[in-house]
């Protein structure tokens, strides 16, 4: 009896004239579809030697026709597969197929070997397919760097970061997470998230708040959550949710942030500064009364040493000498200063302390009464004009009286001996710039009205315009000009809590140009 190998190679052996004419058939068919196989497959008898191959063997193998009846563990590339004689063997004597992944050079094959017979008879060799798994290996290798890749760089994120499935189960977490917690992979894989605090931290709405929004890929605001947990204790924590889609499966990323020690610091602060306003409430209530002590007590001994110096002055003049008369108006004078700078300083501690009320104010008629008030401001002592119809403005009436009595009381005071005092007041609207974008909606802020006072004064140096808003800070001697260097300080104070400003232009010998600046009162109305 011949072999399977030559009855498949000559199927004329021991067949019928029409059993022979099927086998050729037959054969060719076979031939036929193996060719159109891109699947390398190689067809061996009970001796293991080459019975047929397809085209897809020849290219990717290097098959030749010659090859045919030999070994194919000697031919091209499976010469370097050791133990596939073997494995054919194996399987030829059991009937059972078998497969594993082999290596040719840099390319992977997936080897399977196969038993096979015909007609159900027993078994007369076996198929051998190779199964090119280069590309599927590289892109498995891929995707395992790219996954311990991602891994390597989640586990060194501070953050806690933990992936929950659809019913919040724990799937994965990183190294900040199980350090967090004080727990191991292998005790949180699969157990719902909320079991981490001893199921104080099931707050269900919060969880179900967190499903639906994710799974319905609605946008999941940061909400802040407290828990006690067996390892760290209480905490607070703010939780953060992104979906994530894997293979299919909606996932839901996590990110968790212990604020407890920062709540411990606010809270702290929080203590600080109640205690620090309590404190600062006595301390401005003690200032109050101080203040009040000045008002009172403080000026009466000083409105004393005038009263009895004028009564010297008119009824015993004539027994003083000059020299004693000079010390007597010294006594007066000084008095006097000292009573406008007690004044001043309650004014200032008005103006920074005061509750304040911003109504429209009319400039125009508050401007007009405060120049009226004083009998020196007017002519022939002095020339103050103010030009065309000033503007209503925002502002508090007393303040902005504060501001316009200093700015003027200088402009008068602050000129040439000999010369007379000319002032010059106007206002003019500035065009304000919009809060933001136009195109973003941005909207334009309400006109502002800048009140200008001009005088025909000495001027201010260069050097100089820095230190005149500063309290107690004068730049000309007290012999010259009086004044307690406190006036412009309540003016810019002032000036300030309306949510305005004030400034100035000035040349020495030439005069200055002093201004406040408060918001439009018609716009702001509206």
């Amino acid at each position: 009896m011949q072999s399977s190998a030559s009855n498949i190679e000559n199927p004329a052996v021991a067949l019928a004239p029409s059993d022979q004419l099927k086998g050729e058939v037959v054969n060719g068919d076979l031939a036929g579809i193996l060719d159109t196989l891109d699947l390398p497959i190689i067809i061996v008898g009970l001796d293991c030697k080459v019975v047929r191959f397809n085209e897809a063997a020849r290219d990717a193998l290097g098959f030749r026709p010659s090859d045919i009846g030999r070994l194919p563990f000697s031919v091209g590339l499976l010469s370097e597969l050791k133990d596939l004689q073997q494995l054919s063997q194996e399987v030829i004597a059991h009937g059972t197929p078998c497969q594993r992944e082999v290596r040719s050079g840099d390319r992977w094959f997936q080897l399977r070997i196969a038993p096979y017979g015909r007609n159900g008879r027993q078994v007369e060799g076996a198929v051998l397919t190779f199964t090119n798994v280069t590309a599927f290996r590289a892109s498995v290798a891929q995707a395992i760097y790219e996954r311990e890749y991602t891994k390597t760089i989640l586990n060194t994120v501070a953050q806690p970061l933990v992936v929950v499935d659809r019913a919040l189960r724990v799937q994965t977490g990183n190294r900040a997470f199980y350090a967090m917690f004080g727990v191991s992979r292998e005790a949180t894989q699969g157990r719902p998230l909320s079991n981490l605090g001893n199921h104080n931290w099931n707050v269900l709405s919060l969880w179900e708040s967190l499903k639906v929004s994710l799974l319905e890929n609605r946008e999941f605001k940061t909400v802040e959550v407290e828990g006690e947990f067996p390892v760290i204790g209480r905490r607070t924590v703010l939780l953060d949710a992104h979906p994530l889609v894997r293979g299919g499966d909606s996932l839901i990323l996590i990110g968790l942030r212990d604020i407890t020690e920062r709540k411990r610091q606010e809270e702290r602060l929080e203590n600080i500064v109640a205690e620090r306003t309590t404190a600062l409430r006595e301390t401005v209530g003690e200032l109050e009364a101080f203040s009040y002590s000045i008002a009172h007590d403080m000026r009466a001994p000083l409105r004393s040493m005038q009263s009895y110096a004028d009564i010297l002055t008119e009824d015993h003049a004539a027994q003083l000498d000059a020299e004693g008369l000079d010390f007597l108006r010294r006594i007066t004078a000084a008095a006097r200063r000292l009573d406008r700078l007690i004044q001043d300083v309650l004014n200032y501690s008005k103006v920074i302390k005061e509750q304040m009320v911003i109504d429209p104010v009319d400039l125009d008629r508050l401007t007009r009464e405060i120049i009226e008030t004083y009998p020196g401001w007017q002519a022939p002592q002095a020339q103050v004009e103010i030009k065309g119809t000033l503007p209503r403005v925002m502002g508090n009436e007393a303040f902005v009286t504060q501001c316009i009595s200093n700015l003027v009381s200088n402009a008068i005071k602050f000129v040439a001996r000999g010369t007379i005092p000319r002032v010059r007041i106007w206002a003019e609207e500035l065009v304000a710039a919009p809060t933001k974008n136009m195109q973003d909606g941005g909207e334009l802020a309400a006109p502002l009205v800048r009140l200008y006072v001009e005088d025909n004064g000495i001027g201010i140096r260069p050097e100089q315009g820095a230190r005149i808003f500063r309290m107690f800070e004068r730049i000309y001697p007290l012999k010259e000009y009086e004044g307690t260097g406190i006036g412009l300080t309540i003016a810019r104070r002032a000036a300030e809590r309306m949510g305005g400003g004030i400034g100035f232009d000035s040349e020495f010998g030439k005069g200055s140009r002093f201004w406040i600046q408060l918001k439009k009162a018609d716009v702001c109305q509206k």
